[in-house]
């Protein structure tokens, strides 16, 4: 029987999962809200395209720094040994949640109501936060001395390391390639996703569960 990797990874991964429950609930939420207001698929799929919006503004000093700190926070709560453990239930747990469960239960939800899911949404959020303010322990990494100038403008020095990145992507062949087809297939996917609620109602006349 394989030992179990105790309460504080317990916690860690509940406040995964119900955090990316909410962001799911809100992915099917918005564009059913605005099919409700409207069949212009302009206007829906603005809609999907405002909602990433915020990811792509605060994706470099944001996004990275959220899913690089909860990747390193496991070693500091699980041993050595049930490293890979851990990030296969953390990852299934958030595949779970928020690809699979929060779409019926979104459009359940919406039903009830067209405010509920999003404030369900701001409530995982709320209770992830309180989970994670509940792991006790130091995870901040040891940073080396730096100069005055990298200490005084922290906003500089992440603009100059991500440029550096994107120079280094930039004389990658086989990595520029991939990040241009990667990038592409994920344009014309959401592409034909910010109109999908319009075909499912319009079309197959199915409701927001459906």
């Amino acid at each position: 029987m394989a030992e179990p990797l105790g309460p504080r990874f317990a916690r860690l991964w509940t406040a995964s999962t119900t955090s990316a429950l909410g962001s799911g609930l809100a992915t099917i939420a918005a564009p059913l809200f605005a099919a409700a207001h409207t069949k212009n698929p302009l206007i829906v799929s603005a809609t999907t395209g405002v909602a990433w919006l915020p990811w792509l503004l605060f994706t470099p000093p944001g996004e990275i720094v959220f899913r690089s700190a909860s990747q390193a926070m496991i070693p500091a709560v699980v041993p050595h040994a049930r490293l890979e453990r851990a990030n296969g239930w953390l990852v299934g747990g958030t595949t779970l949640t928020q690809n699979m469960i929060a779409g019926p239960l979104g459009g359940f939800l919406f039903v009830l109501a067209a405010c509920v899911p999003f404030y369900v949404n701001a409530g995982t959020y709320a209770a992830s936060a309180v989970l994670v303010g509940l792991l006790a322990g130091t995870y901040r990494a040891v940073r080396p001395a730096a100069g005055g100038d990298d200490q005084a403008r922290p906003v500089r020095r992440v603009r100059r390391e991500l440029a550096e990145g994107f120079r280094w992507l930039a004389g990658q062949r086989v990595l520029r390639t991939m990040t241009v087809l990667i990038g592409l297939l994920n344009l014309t996917l959401t592409a034909a996703v910010a109109v999908l609620v319009l075909l499912v109602k319009e079309r197959l006349h199915l409701g927001p569960v459906g």
